[in-house]
């Protein structure tokens, strides 16, 4: 998991006033807790961004077993391997709690990133999962899978942690028990 750097926060700041200041055909998504944005296999056309809310990126290991990719919360960018070319979802978005997502097409918002030099830039953006991750990925990342529940662990504490006097806690329950098997 990688931290957000000082070029990453410049670069959502920028991106956040350029989609306030211009006018682009934006849908707002409603998902409730627990419901599918994409699954794995859907078309990829859109990119997402979180309004408020959290959700879930997973991706299934060549054994069926599931990996937990990312979380996304508030601010946060996802299903941008649209704008790498990819066609197809190699991961499944699935929401934690409420959400309310801001969803473009790919085609403006490449456009968008051009028209406000900042095409160069999404580099910048740290992304769990790589567009090229594959299942073979997921049942690597399982290899390890202390080193990979501590590092989670930790993406989870910054993201969704409430710190008290001893320790970080993270309250939200997160599961995989109540999602559909592909």
């Amino acid at each position: 998991m990688i931290p957000q750097t000082l070029e990453t926060a410049i670069f959502k700041k920028r991106l956040a006033q350029s989609l306030q200041t211009e006018q682009l055909e934006m849908t707002t998504l409603k998902v409730a807790k627990h419901d599918y944005v994409y699954i794995t296999g859907d078309f990829a056309d859109t990119v997402y961004f979180v309004e408020c809310g959290e959700l879930k990126l997973l991706m299934l290991s060549t054994e069926g077993k599931e990996c937990l990719v990312s979380v996304h919360t508030a601010g946060d960018m996802f299903g941008e391997c649209c704008l790498a070319g990819s066609t197809a979802r190699r991961e499944s978005a699935v929401a934690m709690e409420y959400t309310i997502l801001k969803r473009i097409a790919c085609r403006t918002f490449l456009v968008h990133l051009t028209r406000h030099s900042l095409l160069e830039r999404l580099h910048t953006v740290p992304r769990a999962s790589d567009c090229r991750t594959t299942g073979d990925d997921c049942k690597s990342a399982m290899v390890d899978s202390e080193h990979r529940l501590g590092e989670t662990l930790l993406l989870l504490a910054r993201k969704l942690g409430h710190p008290d006097p001893q320790s970080t806690r993270i309250e939200q329950k997160i599961t995989t028990k109540n999602c559909p098997k592909w």
